[in-house]
């Protein structure tokens, strides 16, 4: 138990360090911060509802089903939800949701991963995300690069930097003012759309329309030779790598079960009944928790410490995805069968399914990094006794 106890302290200091400093916590069904509160720390939020209207001297931290965002924000916003509406300006933001519409201008970077990602304003930085469908709407300047894996890519306004990624399809009614290097099936340019720079792209064979007119700087085709019969050795050796990855995967769960299942029970009851919180942890737990590692390394007498936290890190990201996995696969029986299927089955199952997912072109990284976020903070609401133990 020493080691357990042990890590309890770090994830009880890391939360002190990240979350102590003048900081709001606001747990509930709805939560509506009116435009008359002066608000001078930063703002954790929960729910199915948050509203913010005032002005905001630090950071937004949300999980919530809604967030509608009026107010400006000092620094920057980290949101997990349903749909996002930030309509007031900020500087970096980092959201996951199934639509984000960004209506206000940022001072740093978007990043962030959507069903619908529809970005309207002004963005002094680069653009990060992916999603079915992302939208650079008429009137927005990004004055970065652009960064997509996406089902489909608009750009109507204008990019000042270079647009790369993976989508099926590109439309381009704005400016590029830099180069495009696409992976994609079509590209379509509309209205007064154009690229300023060179324009590469990447195929199983050329298109035969003339992109001349639209574009100022060189066109190069790449042919992709992914599915080329030279290449099957690749991918045979690749699909036999991901195959003992997952193998890999299902055995450590299994294991896991074995030694810990009243931890691994206790942080799936921590996701149903406290799943905003949750997902805060694993936000806060995965940000913070290599900073506070290098801050007990500068400290001389903390150092084994520091190198112990180091070496627990990626073991807790991994386990964290695992965990996520098995409540993923508990639920979904659950619900299917309408029935309490075993641990033991739904495990396997739901590591399975993610590990699965984090396979899907462009879109399978972003995957797996919410999966393991939030499996993070399953563990740490788990290991800190935020929640009351119970057995299946």
């Amino acid at each position: 138990m020493l080691w357990r106890n042990l890590l309890q302290a770090i994830l009880v200091s890391l939360l002190l360090t990240t979350v102590a400093f003048a900081a709001a916590i606001y747990d509930e069904e709805t939560v509506v911060i009116p435009e008359t509160a002066v608000v001078d720390e930063t703002l954790i939020l929960t729910g199915e509802s948050v509203t913010i209207y005032p002005f905001v001297d630090g950071d937004i931290i949300s999980a919530c089903r809604s967030l509608n965002l009026f107010g400006n924000i000092s620094d920057n916003v980290f949101a997990a939800c349903r749909t996002a509406d930030i309509r007031g300006n900020a500087n970096d933001l980092l959201v996951f949701a199934q639509t984000v519409n960004i209506k206000s201008d940022t001072t740093g970077d978007i990043r962030g991963a959507a069903q619908t990602y529809n970005i309207y304003s002004f963005v002094d930085g680069d653009v990060l995300c992916a999603g079915e469908s992302v939208f650079i709407g008429p009137g927005a300047v990004v004055t970065g690069d652009v960064y997509v894996g996406a089902g489909t890519l608009t750009v109507l306004g204008d990019v000042l930097g270079d647009v790369k990624g993976g989508m099926q399809f590109i439309n381009i009614g704005g400016t590029v003012h830099g180069d495009v290097e696409a992976w994609t099936n079509e590209i379509l340019f509309t209205g007064s759309g154009e690229v300023l720079g060179d324009l590469n792209y990447h195929r199983d064979e050329a298109l035969e329309i003339d992109f001349s007119r639209n574009v100022r700087g060189q066109i190069t085709f790449i042919e992709d030779l992914e599915h080329d019969f030279d290449h099957d050795d690749d991918g045979f050796s690749g699909f036999v790598f991901g195959f003992f990855l997952l193998l890999t995967a299902v055995v450590t769960t299994f294991l896991l079960l074995w030694i810990w299942r009243r931890g691994v029970e206790g942080s799936l009851i921590a996701m149903e009944q406290k799943t905003g919180m949750s997902i805060i942890a694993g936000l806060l737990g995965t940000i913070a928790l290599p900073f506070v590692a290098i801050i007990l390394l500068v400290m001389v007498i903390t150092i084994p410490v520091g190198l112990m936290l180091l070496m627990l890190y990626p073991v807790l990201l991994y386990l964290g995805w695992i965990v996520f996995g098995i409540w993923l696969g508990k639920t979904l029986l659950d619900g299917l069968t309408r029935q309490t299927v075993s641990i033991w089955i739904a495990a396997p199952v739901g590591v399975l399914l993610v590990g699965i997912l984090g396979y899907v072109p462009f879109v399978g990284f972003f995957i797996a990094l919410v999966t393991t976020l939030i499996g993070m903070g399953m563990l740490i609401m788990q290991l800190l006794g935020l929640r009351r133990l119970q057995t299946w």
